[in-house]
């Protein structure tokens, strides 16, 4: 579950990461779409995604999203969102509008 305050420590299991490009979005009338994100090519455990979090190249937090699947209304859209340890995690889309975080 994602956590109420964001960016805080949780007991989750790291399921794995996916890298945003740099830049990572564009922003087009107030909608931010979000470029090509990089699959997980090994997935670090076996489990189900429910939220996920951001950092910038530095390290630093930059925000909580909700994830789902195609026709959800989810923040990051994945393939799949079970997860086999070793296997491929995909993000197929990505938007936000601004201010809804």
């Amino acid at each position: 579950t994602k956590p109420a305050v964001t960016g805080s420590a949780t007991i989750e299991t790291l399921l794995g990461t996916v890298t945003f490009s740099k830049p990572c979005a564009i922003v087009i009338d107030g909608v931010i779409l979000f470029d090509t994100i990089a699959d997980d090519p090994v997935a670090d455990a076996t489990g189900v995604i429910g939220w996920g979090c951001a950092f910038d190249g530095d390290g630093n937090f930059v925000m909580d999203f909700n994830c789902g699947t195609d026709g959800s209304s989810a923040m990051m859209i994945f393939n799949n969102l079970n997860v086999i340890a070793g296997g491929v995690i995909s993000v197929t889309s990505g938007i936000l509008t601004e201010g809804n975080l």
